[in-house]
């Protein structure tokens, strides 16, 4: 981390000398100028930039407040230490309101002086980082490799790469916290901690211990570390083709893994796996709830993975991809979290392509065994209140109940019993209930056909009138013709 620039404006030259020993015993600092008025300091200011600014108040012409003033307006990130002769409160009141970060008086005491530059440099390297943090990631979104190697500042690099769960901003927080020389950066679902090869310090390898230190991490995260990432051709070009054709293989739940990669791990191009079609046939089994066509589209893509050597990256992807169309057409019954959790943990444990596909298969059989027995459920449920309608239907032929009577009667709603229908009749239930009653007139007549049109049509809930035009529709006669012509056949009999 490069070292903290401090200018010194002091009148009294000897005083300027002290401050800028002891300035410059501090590990991290350089003086890049002592001068003794405030226009010469607003001139090296302009001219060194930097990030400290040590000034005295009264000195000849601008005074070390105006100089904080003006500062400030030109750099918004500098630090300021006023030191002054004078107990005066309005001195200190107006360096308060300038945002100093400490009023301190003369004699100067070496300690307070040190104290206070030690809290500017803490403040400092926090700052720098979160700078060349934002740098770093900016810079590897937009594949701009020499601002990456400006903000990174090493050619060499050691890795830690880790494939997180639900957590990843606690993640990321776990390497500068171990050490703030660590940067990191969000690649798909990874996270990658750099540090300078030459600075190999185990901070690292502390780093995947404290992610792997809690229990839940240990089912859905795993760490990587690869000793050596050479950036000869582009340090982003290497990160990210390390994770097309490496990362993706290693990964192995709770564990940190250390991997050194041969010098023909950088693949020119990216492996195609030829899984799009399959894929849609699936989408469209998981819409037709057939388990049958699913389960052979199931076991043709595995085969094309294995054949393709797919990574547990693509298959875990696909799998999460599936339960939210499983969820979304209502097959499975789940919360898509836990149940990706449970499929994760299936796809990390499988030795081989079999293994997982059969483990996964076995997963899906009891999705559809589900739905199955839930469809018969239904179906059984369904026919028991149709023939409850009938039934009633049946035994109360007088009365001409509405389909929200019906509904009301038995607790369910009219687009459920007009599904009912038309799956049990092919009808609606007006229709149906108009040609049960006709069913039943004819009936009536068959059985005494010395029976009045008009007191059929009392046993049946009609009007004579619209009993005789509603029959006539049905059977394409009216109800005298229709006794008529049965009363002739049984004379004929």
């Amino acid at each position: 981390m490069r070292e903290i620039k401090v200018l010194i404006t002091e009148d009294e030259p000897p005083i300027g000398r002290f401050v800028k020993k002891i300035t410059e015993g501090i590990p991290g600092f350089s003086v890049c100028g002592v001068c003794c008025s405030g226009e010469e300091g607003l001139e090296l200011i302009e001219k060194e930039r930097p990030d400290v600014l040590i000034t005295d108040i009264r000195m000849p012409g601008m005074t070390g407040l105006e100089l904080i003033r003006r500062a400030r307006a030109r750099n918004r990130g500098m630090y300021f230490l006023v030191i002054s002769g004078y107990k005066m409160f309005e001195y200190a009141k107006e360096a308060i309101e300038l945002e100093t970060t400490a009023y301190i008086l003369k004699p100067i005491h070496p300690e307070e002086l040190r104290e206070n530059l030690l809290s500017i440099r803490t403040a400092c390297q926090k700052r720098n980082a979160r700078r060349q943090q934002e740098e770093l990631q900016i810079a590897f979104r937009k594949r701009d490799e020499a601002a990456f190697s400006r903000a990174l500042s090493c050619r060499n690099i050691r890795l830690l790469a880790v494939y997180y769960g639900n957590d990843q901003e606690e993640i990321c927080l776990v390497g500068p916290g171990v050490k703030q020389g660590i940067l990191w950066l969000v690649y798909k679902n990874w996270v990658f901690f750099l540090q300078d090869r030459e600075e190999e310090d185990g901070a690292l390898e502390i780093v995947s211990r404290k992610i792997m230190a809690r229990p839940a991490r240990r089912r859905t995260c795993a760490c990587i570390l690869i000793p050596e990432v050479n950036g000869e051709d582009g340090q982003i070009e290497a990160l990210r083709r390390l994770y097309r054709d490496a990362l993706r293989r290693m990964i192995i739940p709770g564990k940190t893994v250390q991997a050194v990669l041969p010098a023909s791990y950088m693949c020119s191009e990216e492996t195609v796996i030829p899984d799009e079609t399959l894929k849609n046939q699936l989408r469209i089994d998981v819409q037709a709830r057939d388990k049958k066509s699913f389960q052979k589209h199931f076991f043709e893509l595995f085969a094309v993975w294995e054949q393709s050597q797919a990574d547990i990256a693509h298959i875990r992807s696909w799998m999460h991809e599936l339960t939210v169309q499983l969820i979304k057409n209502n097959i499975l019954k789940a919360e898509s979290i836990p149940y990706n959790e449970g499929l994760d943990e299936i796809i990390w444990q499988g030795d081989c392509f079999t293994e997982i596909r059969d483990s996964l298969w076995k997963e899906m059989e009891e999705v559809f065994l589900e739905v199955h027995m839930e469809t018969e459920t239904l179906r059984k449920n369904e026919k028991q209140l149709f023939d409850q309608i009938c039934s009633l239907m049946e035994k109360n032929p007088e009365k001409n109940n509405s389909l929200q009577e019906i509904c009301e009667r038995f607790h369910v709603s009219q687009p459920y019993v007009r599904k009912i229908f038309r799956i049990y009749t092919g009808k609606t239930y007006k229709e149906y209930q108009l040609e049960r009653k006709i069913q039943m007139a004819r009936s009536l007549m068959d059985g005494n056909p010395s029976l009045l049109v008009r007191e059929v049509a009392e046993k049946i809930g009609f009007e004579q009138l619209y009993f005789g035009t509603v029959f006539s529709k049905y059977t394409g006669m009216t109800p005298s013709q229709y006794k008529a012509r049965r009363m002739a056949e049984k004379n004929d009999e």
